[in-house]
Protein backbone atom coordinates (compact mmCIF):
# COMPACT_ATOMS: atom_id res chain seq x y z
CA UNK A 1 0.00 0.00 0.00
CA UNK A 2 1.14 3.50 -0.81
CA UNK A 3 -0.35 6.03 1.60
CA UNK A 4 -2.68 8.51 -0.13
CA UNK A 5 -5.64 10.42 1.31
CA UNK A 6 -6.51 12.67 -1.64
CA UNK A 7 -9.33 12.23 -4.11
CA UNK A 8 -8.95 9.32 -6.50
CA UNK A 9 -11.18 6.59 -7.86
CA UNK A 10 -8.38 4.10 -7.24
CA UNK A 11 -7.67 4.48 -3.51
CA UNK A 12 -8.47 1.39 -1.52
CA UNK A 13 -9.41 1.18 2.14
CA UNK A 14 -8.26 -1.91 4.04
CA UNK A 15 -9.03 -1.62 7.76
CA UNK A 16 -6.63 -3.08 10.34
CA UNK A 17 -3.58 -2.62 8.11
CA UNK A 18 -0.62 -0.35 8.91
CA UNK A 19 -1.50 1.75 5.84
CA UNK A 20 -5.28 1.48 5.74
CA UNK A 21 -5.96 3.92 2.88
CA UNK A 22 -4.09 4.45 -0.35
CA UNK A 23 -3.01 2.84 -3.58
CA UNK A 24 -2.55 -0.91 -3.65
CA UNK A 25 0.46 -2.06 -5.66
CA UNK A 26 1.39 -5.61 -6.67
CA UNK A 27 5.15 -6.03 -7.00
CA UNK A 28 7.47 -8.83 -8.11
CA UNK A 29 10.61 -8.45 -5.98
CA UNK A 30 13.72 -10.38 -4.99
CA UNK A 31 16.92 -9.50 -3.11
CA UNK A 32 15.96 -5.84 -2.81
CA UNK A 33 15.13 -5.41 -6.50
CA UNK A 34 11.70 -4.81 -8.01
CA UNK A 35 11.40 -6.62 -11.34
CA UNK A 36 7.82 -5.72 -12.17
CA UNK A 37 4.97 -3.85 -10.53
CA UNK A 38 1.38 -2.91 -11.28
CA UNK A 39 -1.02 -0.49 -9.67
CA UNK A 40 -4.23 -2.24 -8.63
CA UNK A 41 -7.16 -0.33 -10.07
CA UNK A 42 -10.64 -0.42 -8.59
CA UNK A 43 -12.29 0.02 -11.99
CA UNK A 44 -10.46 -2.60 -14.07
CA UNK A 45 -7.85 -5.26 -13.48
CA UNK A 46 -4.67 -5.03 -15.56
CA UNK A 47 -5.06 -8.72 -16.39
CA UNK A 48 -8.77 -8.52 -17.18
CA UNK A 49 -8.19 -8.73 -20.93
CA UNK A 50 -6.09 -11.86 -20.44
CA UNK A 51 -8.08 -13.43 -17.61
CA UNK A 52 -7.62 -17.19 -17.65
CA UNK A 53 -10.81 -19.20 -18.13
CA UNK A 54 -9.52 -22.68 -19.00
CA UNK A 55 -8.44 -25.18 -17.72
CA UNK A 56 -8.39 -23.53 -14.28
CA UNK A 57 -10.59 -20.42 -14.02
CA UNK A 58 -8.71 -17.85 -11.93
CA UNK A 59 -9.88 -14.90 -9.90
CA UNK A 60 -8.84 -11.43 -11.08
CA UNK A 61 -6.13 -11.28 -8.38
CA UNK A 62 -4.75 -14.70 -9.36
CA UNK A 63 -4.81 -13.66 -13.02
CA UNK A 64 -2.81 -10.56 -12.09
CA UNK A 65 -0.22 -12.69 -10.26
CA UNK A 66 -0.01 -15.15 -13.17
CA UNK A 67 0.46 -12.37 -15.70
CA UNK A 68 3.18 -10.75 -13.59
CA UNK A 69 5.08 -14.02 -13.04
CA UNK A 70 4.98 -14.90 -16.72
CA UNK A 71 6.94 -11.72 -17.48
CA UNK A 72 9.94 -13.57 -16.03
CA UNK A 73 12.16 -15.51 -18.47
CA UNK A 74 10.64 -18.82 -17.31
CA UNK A 75 11.51 -20.60 -20.59
CA UNK A 76 15.26 -20.33 -19.93
CA UNK A 77 15.45 -20.09 -16.11
CA UNK A 78 13.90 -21.85 -13.13
CA UNK A 79 11.80 -19.82 -10.71
CA UNK A 80 10.04 -20.47 -7.43
CA UNK A 81 7.56 -17.82 -6.33
CA UNK A 82 6.92 -17.38 -2.62
CA UNK A 83 3.70 -15.65 -1.61
CA UNK A 84 1.45 -15.15 1.37
CA UNK A 85 -2.04 -16.55 1.84
CA UNK A 86 -3.71 -13.61 0.08
CA UNK A 87 -2.30 -14.80 -3.26
CA UNK A 88 -1.84 -18.55 -2.65
CA UNK A 89 -4.45 -20.93 -4.00
CA UNK A 90 -4.49 -24.36 -5.60
CA UNK A 91 -5.69 -23.20 -9.05
CA UNK A 92 -3.01 -20.52 -9.35
CA UNK A 93 -0.27 -22.94 -8.30
CA UNK A 94 -1.49 -25.53 -10.81
CA UNK A 95 -1.52 -22.94 -13.60
CA UNK A 96 1.97 -21.71 -12.68
CA UNK A 97 3.20 -25.29 -12.81
CA UNK A 98 1.93 -25.46 -16.42
CA UNK A 99 4.45 -22.68 -17.15
CA UNK A 100 7.20 -24.45 -15.21
CA UNK A 101 7.12 -21.87 -12.42
CA UNK A 102 7.11 -23.42 -8.98
CA UNK A 103 5.22 -21.75 -6.15
CA UNK A 104 5.21 -21.95 -2.40
CA UNK A 105 2.95 -20.23 0.09
CA UNK A 106 0.58 -20.58 2.98
CA UNK A 107 -2.89 -21.71 1.98
CA UNK A 108 -6.02 -21.41 4.05
CA UNK A 109 -7.77 -24.73 4.51
CA UNK A 110 -11.05 -22.96 3.77
CA UNK A 111 -9.84 -21.90 0.30
CA UNK A 112 -11.54 -23.21 -2.81
CA UNK A 113 -10.28 -26.60 -4.08
CA UNK A 114 -8.34 -27.32 -0.86
CA UNK A 115 -8.07 -31.14 -0.62
CA UNK A 116 -10.04 -32.39 2.40
CA UNK A 117 -7.45 -35.10 3.01
CA UNK A 118 -4.93 -32.37 3.96
CA UNK A 119 -7.23 -30.79 6.55
CA UNK A 120 -5.65 -31.79 9.86
CA UNK A 121 -7.50 -31.72 13.16
CA UNK A 122 -5.43 -29.45 15.46
CA UNK A 123 -6.16 -31.55 18.56
CA UNK A 124 -5.08 -34.74 16.79
CA UNK A 125 -1.92 -33.05 15.44
CA UNK A 126 -1.00 -31.73 18.90
CA UNK A 127 -1.39 -35.20 20.45
CA UNK A 128 0.86 -36.68 17.73
CA UNK A 129 3.64 -34.19 18.56
CA UNK A 130 3.69 -35.10 22.26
Amino acid sequence: MIHFQGRSAHTIKIPNKPISLGYKVLALCDAGYTFDWELTLRITSFASSKQIKKPYPLSPTSSDVLQMLTTLPYRTHFFTAYMDNYFSNIRLFARLLDFGIRACGTVRYSSKDFPPCLNVNKDKAASMLQ
